[in-house]
């Protein structure tokens, strides 16, 4: 798709995320010369219940751009970079920004270039109740913005949402990874920013701390991105270097990885946020209990118990390996609302069995469990 150059283009791109903004907030992100455009980030309201229900976390990129194709791709790719100060800020998962709309709006047009990526949209399976503080992105964004150490500092953010968009039971390995090369991204960035502040130089540090100078990188991660935590360090470290180098047995990094994972992400998180030297209110927030619990992608488990009665060799439908009792028509029945802002809903589910002739299934208990959160052992 070409042109001759466009005054104005439009892209929209959406992602189910874990975390929203109100319906009468948004974020703007400016991106300035050579090629100034805008992204604006804000979440889409269902009606359908009685309560107004985020569905969808929205992203719209507007501004110049020689076609749709080279809008598309500068546009998304900025809109991804800011949802990941974003998730960074609320602790949750904003999940992959994909394209949806791409058109032109030039003033100076009466004909204008359209490009519509039609994707179905997955049922609605849980609504998130973590909440985007504005005050605490705009304060961040701008400290971020003007910080010596701008490039190492958002380099650790976005591994931190990288490791978000990760964060499940199961999955401890994948999210302690992203979080190791998280705290590898701020190490020289924590020792010039401790330098800078306490006024002194290497070689003073080195004395100060005690430490041979080939030792000083390990001491800024345990002393400054671990706050002195040794035994998490210590771990993650071993997991990390084990798991890059492929000389650790991937059953064997699980249990440890499960272990460290919620406190790794604790430190990391608490190092950037104070690097940014945010107002102590502002801090205090968001490292306090309703965004200290890291949230990946929106997702239930549902578990189903039961006894199947019956001789085991005809468990399975005739066409099935196995026996199944197969969920169907899962739908969110209704949403409120409480004073607090937080979300609660119904969920209804309709089960069907494919089981053998003659097999019965005598249900005991249905459990549903966020999937979002991994449990702080």
């Amino acid at each position: 798709m070409t042109g001759a150059g466009h005054s104005e283009v439009v892209v929209v791109a959406k992602s189910a995320a874990s975390a929203i903004l109100e319906i009468d907030e948004e974020v703007v992100i400016n991106h300035g010369p050579p090629h100034p455009f805008s992204i604006r980030f804000w979440t889409n309201y269902d009606s359908k219940f009685d309560t107004a229900t985020p569905t969808k976390f929205c992203a719209e990129g507007r501004g110049p751009a020689d076609n749709l194709d080279d809008a598309g791709q500068r546009f998304v790719n900025a809109a991804r970079a800011g949802s990941s100060l974003l998730a960074f800020i609320a602790n949750a998962d904003i999940g992959p920004l994909k394209p949806e709309l791409i058109f032109d709006a030039s003033p100076d047009r009466t004909e204008h270039e359209y490009l519509q990526i039609v994707q179905p949209d997955p049922p609605l399976v849980a609504i998130p109740n973590r909440r985007i503080d504005i005050e605490a992105v705009t304060a961040a964004g701008s400290a971020l913005a003007a910080h010596p150490e701008l490039i190492r500092l958002r380099r650790a953010i976005v591994q931190y949402s990288m490791a978000l968009s990760f964060w499940a039971p199961g999955q401890e390995i994948q999210c302690l990874a992203h979080l190791y090369m998280g705290v590898e991204a701020l190490t020289k960035a924590q020792l010039n920013y401790y330098l800078s502040t306490h006024r002194i130089n290497q070689e003073d540090l080195v004395h100060e701390w005690k430490i041979d100078k080939k030792h000083l990188d390990a001491a800024v991660r345990l002393r400054l991105i671990f706050h002195g935590d040794q035994d998490t360090y210590a771990i993650a470290k071993k997991l990390s270097d084990g798991f890059e180098h492929g000389y650790l047995e991937y059953a064997d990094m699980y249990s440890p990885a499960r272990e460290v994972v919620v406190r790794t992400a604790r430190h990391l998180r608490r190092a950037a946020l104070e690097m940014l030297g945010l107002e102590c209110r502002i801090l205090s927030r968001l490292l306090g209990k309703d965004f200290d619990a890291p949230k990946g992608p929106l997702a239930l488990v549902q578990y189903l118990r039961g006894v199947l009665i019956g001789p085991p060799e005809k468990l399975a439908a005739s066409d099935e390996r196995y026996p199944l009792m197969q969920l169907k028509n899962w739908e969110i029945k209704s949403v409120t609302r409480n004073g607090d802002g937080q979300y609660s809903f119904t969920p209804k589910s309709v089960f069907t069995a494919k089981l053998g002739d003659g097999i019965s299934f005598q249900p005991q208990r249905f459990e549903v469990w966020d999937g979002s959160t991994i449990i702080d052992i």
